[in-house]
């Protein structure tokens, strides 16, 4: 589901171009964002150890953890919420050696699933900004209007700016 919709879009963008084209482009700019850092609203992220650790690092803001699945020895156990510590200001999930399944260290696979922190209001307003970049695009890298001459935007640095404003907020 879109974060924004055409209706929306318009309230921000003054535009003749069709429903549909708007909608294409805050489509394409919403998958740039998901690709670039994840699904808006839940991460699943799996971490291949070779080396002892007690900790693990999330790379987003975490609201709430679903699920943490390790693998030891090749045999996978769902944990208990009483084996791991989410310290979420630093993103870090520690393994507790106390727990239903307690464990000094983490195993040699891990897959954490959980909910992240919204931000949606910061990616709704980074798709606006995209698609008003898009629609104000004609190709050209000036235009003369009698005696005006506008030099254009390098629109691929202008977009990796704008999605650069999100990128504090993950460290995927």
């Amino acid at each position: 589901m879109s974060l924004i919709t055409v209706d929306q879009l318009r309230e921000h963008i003054e535009t003749d171009m069709s429903d549909d084209a708007l909608q294409r482009l805050a489509d394409d700019a919403e998958a740039e964002i998901i690709s670039k850092y994840g699904p808006h609203t839940s991460q699943v992220e799996p971490f291949l150890l070779d080396t002892a650790q007690s900790f693990l690092y999330l790379s987003r803001p975490v609201d709430a953890i679903t699920s943490v699945v390790e693998t030891v020895d090749g045999v996978e156990t769902t944990l208990a919420a009483d084996d791991y510590e989410l310290v979420s200001q630093w993103r870090r999930i520690n393994r507790l050696g106390t727990g239903t399944h307690g464990r000094t260290y983490w195993g040699e696979k891990v897959v954490v699933t959980y909910a992240v922190t919204d931000e949606n209001a910061e990616r709704t307003g980074v798709i606006i900004d995209i698609v008003k970049l898009e629609v104000e695009y004609t190709g050209n890298k000036s235009d003369d209007f009698g005696d005006v001459k506008m030099t254009r935007k390098d629109v691929r640095r202008e977009r990796k700016e704008l999605m650069s404003r999100l990128a504090g907020r993950s460290y995927a």
